[in-house]
């Protein structure tokens, strides 16, 4: 094949010429490589194989997969009530133990399935992931940027498979004996326990800016606040008054905590 740049994509697609070019149909394009020849990995694992199966058939591993929200709910609802094969796109699974099979992307599609009375069977694609390691890992590559999927739920899957700077965060946590709620509804006034926090996403912003050492410091200090629940700027502002640059690590990290849990006790007292 002779490759020549695509002018339509700044020259970045090779176009296709001679006889290529004329079995293309006006109005198509065809998938051409790149003529940059983006730097190649090793591919690893197998091509996926297809199986129908019987939606009921299938399962979801909880230890790193939410459980199906109000909006998924809704969803699921939507996609029964307007069920189109055209849009239909498969879910992923591996096989497990049994000779089942598990749920690694699209448990809502699989649901959804598995509600409608004239649906009997579904393609899914099958994928080699034995370990719940393997299955968590991709999971995270299937919804890295998937909107829908939640910090807090990439942080439990990060975890499954584990994944050193999740385990570095969770030590982090350890050490101030903090709990990450399992939804962010759960976070939205005070009703949370003492000593959690959906801010998932900030801790991993403190290792990255502070390290290990520093951020534990962080997390024992908001411990002891025992606000409810821990959130973003509460995190940010005890860094800051502990190693920003203006402070030079000059304020004693237990009298910071007494004076923060003082300052929260009164807020909630005075709203109560």
């Amino acid at each position: 094949m002779i490759l020549q740049a695509d002018k339509r994509t700044n020259g970045e697609l090779a176009e296709p010429t001679g006889d290529n070019a004329a079995s293309a149909r006006k109005g198509y394009r065809r998938i051409m490589p790149l003529i940059s020849r983006p730097k190649a990995s090793h591919v690893k694992g197998e091509p996926p194989t297809i199986a129908n199966v019987d939606p009921t058939t299938l399962y979801v591993d909880d230890g790193y997969q939410r459980g199906i929200s109000p909006a998924g709910i809704r969803l699921i609802h939507k996609m029964v009530a307007s069920w189109e094969w055209a849009k239909f796109q498969p879910p992923i699974v591996t096989k497990i133990h049994n000779g089942a099979y598990l749920v690694i992307d699209g448990q809502h599609v699989a649901t959804a399935a598995a509600s409608h009375p004239n649906i009997d069977t579904i393609p899914v694609l099958v994928v080699n992931a034995p370990t719940t390691r393997e299955q968590a890992r991709a999971f995270i590559g299937h919804n890295y940027e998937r909107i829908g999927m939640t910090t807090l739920q990439m942080h439990r899957a990060k975890l499954s498979a584990n994944d050193s700077d999740a385990n570095r965060v969770q030590a982090v946590l350890h050490a101030g004996g903090i709990t990450v709620l399992t939804s962010i509804a759960r976070s939205q006034d005070d009703s949370a326990s003492p000593n959690t926090t959906v801010a998932i996403n900030t801790f991993y912003w403190l290792l990255r800016n502070y390290g290990d050492d520093k951020a534990k410091a962080v997390a024992v200090v908001l411990g002891k606040c025992l606000l409810r629940p821990i959130r973003d700027q509460h995190i940010k502002a005890v860094a800051r008054l502990l190693y920003g640059d203006e402070y030079a690590e000059s304020i004693d990290a237990d009298k910071l905590a007494e004076v923060l849990r003082s300052e929260y006790d009164s807020r909630v007292l005075g709203a109560a």
